[in-house]
């Protein structure tokens, strides 16, 4: 190509006398400086010894890369956070989420890699429950993957049952006063009822009073009894209920990583674009060569 464009130069000095050269540099024409679809097909074919070597180290190297590389296993649980009925949640979902992603360090390489096994994520799938998280774990072995996951959910739902039990605690509290008070009631009631029966003959006035009363005091019965049904079915299911697995974690059989037939078809494309980008290289530097030999020949000769 080189040697086209000299010879091309001469040629423009010998004919300066017929004034092509008055023309605009735009309208000169040089087929030599086009590469067509053959020549590329050529060039491959002239160096398909150097294309198929690039691409098998390629492929092999990527095969080595798969066969040392260390399988990583995930593991998956899914929480249902507790709940108590005069309390709501047992903690708020985002904001338990947010706490395990510190405690964890999840996504987090402020202080260094993590090691594994590592709690891998931390959140809520499309249209699960509002009070349901989902938990994944990561580790070179699959039953480390699943025992560390066994491992920081335990821990959440021994947490969840101090505060449920504590909460229950408070319920049964409310309901032993309420049992105390309709006693309380029924025990004046009672007096009230005794009260009345010695008056009724002696003082009809006083006895209609003490009936009265009596009265107010059945009246108010009907509340508490209410009141007591209500907190003791506000301690059983499904209105109170503590933090529990509804998925336990997962024994995974396939690991997640590498992907090998990501990682071979990866390595194959790879393979096809360096050996063709090589076997370029290799061209224009073999063509370099020869102009220059030509150029070295032109300059020596007489």
């Amino acid at each position: 190509m080189y040697h086209n464009k000299i010879h091309v130069a001469r040629s423009r000095e010998e004919i300066a006398d017929t004034h092509i050269s008055d023309l605009p540099v735009s309208t000169v024409y040089y087929p030599d400086d086009e590469i067509g679809l053959l020549d590329i097909w050529l060039v491959l074919v002239k160096r398909r010894i150097l294309i198929f070597a690039v691409f098998t180290l390629c492929v092999v190297a990527g095969m080595v890369m798969l066969m040392i590389t260390k399988p990583v296993y995930q593991s998956r649980a899914v929480l249902e956070i507790g709940k108590v009925i005069v309390v709501g949640l047992i903690e708020p979902r985002d904001s338990l989420a947010q706490r395990v992603r510190e405690d964890y360090r999840v996504d987090d390489t402020s202080e260094g890699p993590r090691e594994f096994p590592i709690v891998d994520s931390v959140g809520n799938e499309k249209n699960a429950a509002g009070n349901t998280l989902t938990i994944t774990t990561k580790a070179y072995d699959a039953e480390k993957a699943q025992a560390y996951l066994w491992q920081v959910t335990s821990k959440i739902i021994e947490a969840h049952k101090s505060t449920y039990e504590k909460s229950l605690q408070e319920t049964k509290k409310q309901i032993d006063y309420v049992e105390a008070q309709y006693k309380a009631y029924q025990a004046q009631v009672d007096q009230l009822s005794r009260s009345v029966k010695a008056l009724e003959k002696h003082d009809a006035a006083q006895a209609a009073l003490l009936t009265l009363e009596k009265a107010k005091l059945i009246a108010q019965q009907p509340d508490l009894v209410d009141k007591r049904i209500k907190l003791s079915m506000s301690m059983v299911e499904p209105q109170s209920k503590p933090t529990r697995l509804v998925r336990n974690p997962t024994l995974p059989i396939q690991p997640i990583e590498p992907k090998k037939t990501l990682f071979l078809i990866l390595s194959v494309i790879a393979g096809i674009v360096l050996a063709v980008f090589v076997a370029f290289i290799a061209e224009f530097l073999g063509k370099a060569r020869e102009q220059l030999r030509i150029m070295r020949r032109e300059e020596t000769a007489p």
